[in-house]
């Protein structure tokens, strides 16, 4: 397993992107949705600490994926993680908002992601493992790179100094 690398400064300008993604709070998708929810009913499964991938319908927050943001957007983003004109049709981005006391379980990924907090906390951060069975918090900080190998278990407490923003790429922008 690679061992997690932390890049500070790697974005610039992140108060104002947080304000162009606020502006677009209505683009954002909730998960669960309320049709999830509903559909649950009182016999949802309970939490499987086994899980390998993503399963979002345990997780609580919201989403913008590059394909629902507007352009401006889109391409403010791109042009903040400096990535080439040719490559940018190819490059995944997505926001994600959490409010208060939303969370991401814990979960491995299938492919390798860079992740990007777009706002500073002092309580909230992404817990990973770093190296085999080590696992570190790594505390908000607007513009800092975090590189972890897609198959280290990692997962967002519930936020307590929301709304909080991430960056999500894939592939990675380093």
């Amino acid at each position: 397993m690679r061992d997690l690398r932390v890049l500070p400064g790697f974005v610039a300008g992140c108060g104002q992107l947080v304000e162009m993604a606020a502006a677009e709070s209505q683009r954002f998708v909730t998960y669960p949705s309320r049709a999830e929810l509903a559909r649950r009913g009182t016999g949802h499964r309970a939490f499987d600490p086994t899980r390998h991938t993503e399963d979002e319908e345990q997780d609580q927050y919201h989403v913008l994926p590059g394909n629902r943001m507007s352009q401006t957007l889109r391409t403010a983003l791109l042009d903040a993680l400096a990535v080439p004109a040719d490559r940018q049709r190819r490059f995944y981005v997505q926001l994600i908002r959490y409010g208060t006391g939303d969370f991401v379980l814990p979960h491995r990924d299938e492919v390798a992601q860079g992740v990007i907090p777009l706002t500073t906390s002092r309580r909230d951060g992404l817990v990973v493992e770093a190296t085999e069975a080590t696992f570190v918090k790594v505390p908000d900080v607007a513009g800092t790179l975090l590189l972890c190998d897609p198959r280290a278990w990692h997962w967002v407490d519930p936020v307590q100094d929301g709304p909080r923003f991430s960056l999500v790429t894939i592939p990675p922008p380093a």
